[in-house]
């Protein structure tokens, strides 16, 4: 960022729970993060997104990943096979 947060009602920071639990459920996620395909501009406004937590054991299956990350998926990109 170019410049510190300004922490408010609106602006605060979120603990990430340690223990396994929250996978197979729905969350709301925000960020400055790119915003199209293989691209690496950020977005100059936060933007939200509704995402499904998948279980890190599936995500494991595709792509290595650590206990520290979050494996998730964006319903609106799911298709049934053959669709």
């Amino acid at each position: 960022l170019a410049e510190d947060l300004q922490w408010n009602d609106n602006v605060q920071s979120i603990s990430i729970r340690k223990q396994p639990g929250f996978a197979s459920c729905d969350c709301h996620i925000a960020g400055w993060g790119t915003t199209e395909l293989r691209t690496y501009i950020s977005s100059p406004v936060l933007r939200w997104t509704k995402l499904f937590i998948l279980p890190l054991g599936l995500c494991n299956k595709l792509l290595p990943m650590t206990a520290n990350e979050i494996c998730a998926e964006d319903p609106r990109f799911i298709t049934a096979a053959g669709a």
